[in-house]
Parts: C-alpha cells; sequence; structure tokens
C-alpha cells in the first residue's frame, strides 16, 4: 500500500512539472530601439521628408508587426498646436525602415464617380449634348477679370 502511494506521490509531481513546462509561450517582446538607431532614425525622417529642427519627433517602444521580419512602432512629429502620428516598421535586424500608408479603398471615388455628382441639368450647354466628352467650367465672377471674360467670350 506505501509502496502504491509513494508511486502515486512521484506520478502526480511528475504531471505537475510536466504541466509547469508547458505553459504556452508568447512571442517574445521585441528589443528596444538603441539611442544610436534612434539617432539614424531621427536624422533619416528629417531628411526624407524635409522635417525641420523645430518639430519634435518621438517614438513608441516596438511592438510585434504582422509584417513578417518586421516590428512596429508610431512615430510623432509635434510642434507648436499641431501633433500627428505615423505607423512605420522596422526590420528585426534594424538595418530597414519602412512607412506603409493603408488606403480604405471603399472610400475612394473613381473618376466616374466624381463625374456622376457633378449636375449639369439645366446648366448653359454649347455644343452637342450627346457629345461623348463633358467640359465643366467653374469661374468666380466675383473676380473682375473672370467676369470681363466671360463677357467677351460668350458675346
Amino acid at each position: 500500500m506505501v509502496k502504491t502511494s509513494l508511486v502515486f506521490v512521484h506520478l502526480l509531481l511528475f504531471f505537475v512539472f510536466l504541466a509547469d513546462g508547458c505553459i504556452a509561450q508568447s512571442a517574445a517582446a521585441p528589443a528596444a530601439l538603441a539611442p544610436e538607431l534612434l539617432q539614424r532614425i531621427d536624422a533619416a525622417l528629417r531628411q526624407q521628408y524635409n522635417v525641420p529642427r523645430g518639430i519634435n519627433i518621438s517614438f513608441s517602444q516596438p511592438e510585434p508587426s504582422s509584417q513578417p521580419g518586421f516590428d512596429q512602432f508610431i512615430v510623432t512629429f509635434s510642434g507648436g498646436k499641431n501633433t500627428s502620428t505615423h505607423d512605420f516598421l522596422i526590420s528585426k535586424d534594424r538595418k530597414t525602415l519602412a512607412h506603409l500608408e493603408k488606403i480604405d479603398l471603399t472610400k475612394v471615388d473613381l473618376p466616374a464617380d466624381l463625374i456622376a455628382k457633378i449636375n449639369v441639368k439645366g446648366r448653359p450647354i454649347r455644343g452637342n449634348q450627346a457629345a461623348k466628352v463633358t467640359i465643366v467650367s467653374f469661374d468666380d465672377f466675383s473676380v473682375s477679370f473672370l467676369l470681363t471674360h466671360a463677357c467677351h467670350a460668350l458675346s
């Protein structure tokens, strides 16, 4: 009986230690950006985007990215009352910086969509109304030169 209990205790301890070692391991957090690397990124951004010295550039800590081989971090540009944030990617070897811009294609108007928004019904028309091309001219007649031009051109 004692022998059976001792075997049971050993098996129980074995499974406890086994279960303790089987904890799911999460991905290691990316290493912080070194001060020299931050200086390089600052210089590269100022050069690439012509950012003046009066604009402060700050960086968040890198986080894992959905892009293989890259970590992501946020760059904040601030100066005066204006602040803007931008997502950047940095390669795992810290040698390549990438800036990707996400565009919501559902919010992009195609040229045909833009043209359909221009209502020309009831507007003065010159030429064939069934023409394949329509030229719409927008004028500001509060500008005296344009008013004079329109009067001479249309007479």
